[in-house]
């Protein structure tokens, strides 16, 4: 299990940087692998039981919260830019994903 969880971390950390990279073809893999990871862990539960595991899942969780807010920044950034030329065109904003 501890392989397994040392990979989802890995994904995670690959995802973070694909996202501060901009790199939307590196998202996409990191995006691809990390499920793949996370579905290897599907129904595995008992990490709770082993300080080790968890101190790895709550790591992992932080990761996760990270790329979360790589997400909604990116998100917003996009939707200003959106804004933004609809503005110079003199066009009504966009109707765009609102949270």
């Amino acid at each position: 299990m501890k392989a397994e969880l040392a990979e989802l971390e890995a994904q995670h950390e690959a995802l973070l940087a694909a996202l501060d990279g901009n790199d939307v073809a590196a998202i996409e893999r990191a995006s691809t692998d990390l499920a793949v990871s996370l579905q290897a862990l599907e129904g595995f539960n008992s990490w709770v039981a082993d300080p080790e595991l968890k101190l790895a899942a709550e790591r992992i969780g932080r990761l996760a919260e990270a790329a979360m807010m790589r997400v909604n920044v990116l998100g917003d950034r996009a939707r200003r830019r959106a804004e933004s030329l609809a503005a110079m065109r003199g066009q009504p904003t966009p109707s765009v994903y609102t949270r």
